[in-house]
This record gives structure tokens, sequence and C-alpha cells, in this order.
């Protein structure tokens, strides 16, 4: 048994570089809303995306209900700040998330439109 050349993939190279995304994302949301105390109360909808982050992957995003994602991107971007950090990708995924459900479902009306 030889082992793989480094310029050889592997079918696990993308699943792990999806794991070591989700791992940075999530390590950096658990750390900004360990900030306050009261993070996860004052955030509930975001809460529930870092538990769902947990699983180490972004499949989680797509079972939660439009209205939770759409909640949690607002706050989401209240804890990004200045500085977002890896929770821009997680804001990107998150819009991908949210578009793909619409397109899917003929919906291009916004939440409050």
């Amino acid at each position: 048994d030889t082992p793989p050349k480094a310029c050889e993939p592997t079918s696990d190279v993308g699943a792990d570089a999806l794991a070591a995304e989700v791992h940075a994302i999530s390590a950096e949301l658990r750390q900004r809303l360990n900030h306050h105390a009261l993070s996860r109360k004052v955030f509930p909808h975001l809460a529930v995306v870092e538990r769902e982050l947990r699983r180490g992957t972004y499949r989680g995003l797509s079972i939660l209900s439009p209205e939770i994602l759409d909640t949690a991107l607002e706050q989401l971007v209240m804890v990004m700040g200045r500085s977002p950090g890896e929770l821009a990708r997680l804001r990107t995924h998150m819009l991908e998330t949210m578009l793909a459900r619409r397109l899917e479902h003929g919906s291009w009306a916004v939440r409050n439109g």
C-alpha cells in the first residue's frame, strides 16, 4: 500500500476542506457569541444557526425555516460588526441558501415586500 502523492486528489479532500471551513466559521461565531453572556438570548435565531454548524456542514441551513434564516442573517450582521472575518463566508452561505430556496419555490418576494 503506497500512500497517495500530494498532487493526487483523494475523495476526502473536498469534504475535509469544507469541514475545516465550517469548523473555522463555527468557532468564530461561538467566540463572538461568547463575548457577551446574554448573546444567545438576544440573538436566538443566530444561536440556532450556531447549533446547526456544530454538525460540521452547511446542510443544516437548508432545513431551517425562511423566517429563522432571514432573522438570523439580520442578527449575524449585528454580530459581525466592522471586522467580519470568517463570518462573511457564513453570511454568503446563508444568502445562497435563501436564494436557492426562493428560486426553488418560484418566489422572489422578500419578507417585507
